[in-house]
């Protein structure tokens, strides 16, 4: 069986749905169900049912649902802001770096940036560090050398790699 080495063939999924006039959308839907799952987690680890988070919140039930509705993008700040509050966490927004990449553009993450992941270790969401990291890939063939990772700033596990790693990895794999 013959392998193909081309990295892409045609556009990229962005590329299709900027196209189209979906990326907005999309990205939208993308982030709100991100903070639908972070509600959720942090309410079932504190043991919180809806009824009583929307106590905690000051709303009513149905509002609770809305805000955990992962299609309906009407997302307020106060709202989120509430939320958090509720579950005794802060809100954080920023804009960061983007690469560009013809008409759409890609987080770009450099070596001490921060973010938040899920840790398999932990089971919980966690503060993260950007490294370089030697990273072995599955099946312990191959290693990735100097791969920038995001790390749980809580046990050191490997949480997850930005997209700009790709290619790296890709490079790997075919050599």
């Amino acid at each position: 069986m013959k392998t193909s080495t081309t990295l892409h063939i045609g556009s990229d999924l962005e590329d299709f749905l900027a196209e189209e006039n979906m990326l907005d959308t999309t990205t939208a839907a993308a982030l709100k169900r991100a903070l639908v799952w972070q509600i959720q987690t942090e309410m079932k680890l504190q043991h919180l049912t809806k009824t009583s988070m929307a106590k905690r919140m000051n709303t009513s039930r149905s509002s609770l649902d809305r805000l955990l509705d992962e299609n309906d993008t009407s997302l307020t700040l106060t709202t989120l802001a509430s939320a958090a509050q509720a579950l005794g966490k802060q809100i954080k927004i920023e804009l960061v770096g983007t690469v560009s990449r013809g008409r759409n553009s890609m987080p770009f993450y450099n070596t001490g940036d921060t973010s938040k992941a899920l840790c398999s270790e932990c089971e919980a969401i966690v503060s993260t560090t950007f490294q370089l990291r030697d990273v072995p890939l599955s099946d312990n063939s191959k290693v990735v050398k100097d791969l920038l990772v995001s790390v749980c700033d809580c046990c050191g596990n490997i949480c997850g790699l930005p997209q700009q790693s790709l290619p790296f990895v890709h490079r790997t794999l075919t050599q």
